[in-house]
């Protein structure tokens, strides 16, 4: 029996770090480099986007996968108001559920749990008025029964805010690092090393706002030659992949942000890659690649929710809470 799967841009160990961390990154797209607002889910991401708390916060979310796996992450932030160091701790954890453990010819012998965690530790630092640069530090680890992988990793992060002209770029670096140590000890395992850009324009006196990020920018071709061979991929031949613009949107990711309320806000966005990975030719795809969500801010609570389409009959939700620890006659820092 020969199976065979294929994926755009190639495959990686630890692709539990590509994993969106909260609702506010799930909505528009998957990633978010660049934005006018604070959020510990997509500094997460960007570590240059950690800005200074008036009180300490928390950010906690909630994303359940098929299968029974669900994915729950935590973050931490602490400063002083106007700080020039800003420091986050954060926890990304899933929980694969309980697995049957076999021996070779198929008898069960127990169950184990697989489950991934990764651990980071980011700063930030302003430079000038419109710059700001943030690094953070990770420890990866898998356990899949008697497998263990672990890895150290690092982000590098930068954003430029022109806030006259509401103009947001930024770019990071990240998961570059090496394996600690391997599933099986010896081959080479490749990490999710991973170069992308992003720039957010918000217009004013307008509720809408508008983002795009480049994805994967460390490689231009990100599809392969087995994905559209039609005696391996029920997808078919697909002429759009000797194109520059074929490649050109695979990297894209379109977001939009509409404020229905001055405490309510719409999250949209579209991953062309996402959406290219999981189409196939024997039916509609429906919303494959569009997200959306909706968030809500309270006096001191930030509640989010997201739903991201992977197929025409998959889609997932994940809720974020973000609150500040003491009460604020300020409100929630934008």
């Amino acid at each position: 029996m020969v199976s065979r799967a294929q994926l755009l841009g190639g495959s990686a160990s630890m692709n539990f770090l590509r994993l969106a961390p909260g609702a506010t990154v799930s909505a528009p797209g998957g990633w978010v480099l660049a934005t006018d607002q604070s959020d510990l889910a997509i500094a997460y991401q960007n570590p240059a986007l950690l800005e200074s708390a008036r009180n300490p916060r928390l950010h906690s979310s909630f994303l359940f996968l098929p299968g029974g796996s669900s994915v729950y992450f935590l973050s931490g932030v602490t400063s002083k108001p106007q700080a020039a160091l800003v420091t986050a701790l954060s926890l990304q954890y899933i929980d694969h559920g309980s697995v049957p453990a076999t021996d070779p010819g198929g008898n069960i012998l127990g169950s184990f749990r697989p489950r991934d965690w990764c651990i980071q530790l980011a700063a930030s630092l302003p430079y000038q008025s419109r710059w700001r640069g943030g690094a953070a530090l990770q420890w990866a680890h898998s356990a899949y029964g008697t497998y263990r992988s672990t890895a150290v990793l690092s982000n590098v992060g930068i954003r430029y805010r022109d806030t006259a002209n509401g103009f947001t770029f930024g770019a990071i670096f990240r998961h570059a690092g090496f394996m600690v140590r391997r599933f099986d000890g010896g081959s080479t395992q490749q990490l999710p090393v991973e170069l992308a850009f992003g720039i957010w324009k918000t217009w004013k006196d307008s509720p809408f706002a508008a983002g795009i990020v480049w994805q994967r920018m460390q490689r231009w071709a990100l599809d392969t030659d087995d994905l559209f061979d039609p005696s391996v991929s029920p997808i078919g031949i697909d002429n759009r992949r000797s194109t520059f613009a074929g490649q050109f949107f695979n990297h894209l990711i379109l977001s939009t942000r509409v404020a229905l309320h001055p405490q309510v806000q719409f999250i949209g966005g579209y991953n062309f890659l996402r959406r290219r990975e999981l189409s196939w030719g024997g039916g509609s795809n429906g919303l494959a690649g569009f997200s959306y969500g909706l968030k809500a801010t309270l006096h001191r609570f930030q509640i989010s929710l997201a739903r991201s389409h992977y197929m025409a009959n998959q889609s997932l939700h994940q809720l974020s809470l973000e609150f500040s620890l003491k009460p604020s006659g300020q409100g929630w820092k934008r």
